[in-house]
């Protein structure tokens, strides 16, 4: 293997393990934001009960996308299906 395919392999692997961890980053922060929704809709405050079921109509489609493929998540939103 030569030098310039190492280091670049080397870089590659880096760069792996960066995007690794913000996947891992975004889904806690998916996870408790899809968590507070669901408990604020068991808020005494009406105000805050109706706001959070209506938020949960909006993220609905998105549930558990944290738990999907890192290929489909991973890619830049210009290439998102």
């Amino acid at each position: 293997m030569s030098k310039a395919n190492s280091t670049l392999r080397r870089k590659a692997n880096s760069n792996t393990q960066r995007m690794l961890k913000k996947d891992a980053e975004r889904d806690r922060l998916l996870s408790f934001l899809f968590n507070t929704i669901r408990a604020y809709q068991f808020s005494p405050e009406a105000a805050e009960a109706e706001a959070a079921d209506e938020l949960e109509i909006v993220v609905r489609p998105y549930y558990r996308i944290q738990k999907g493929g890192d290929s489909i998540r991973s890619r830049p939103t210009s290439m998102a299906c």
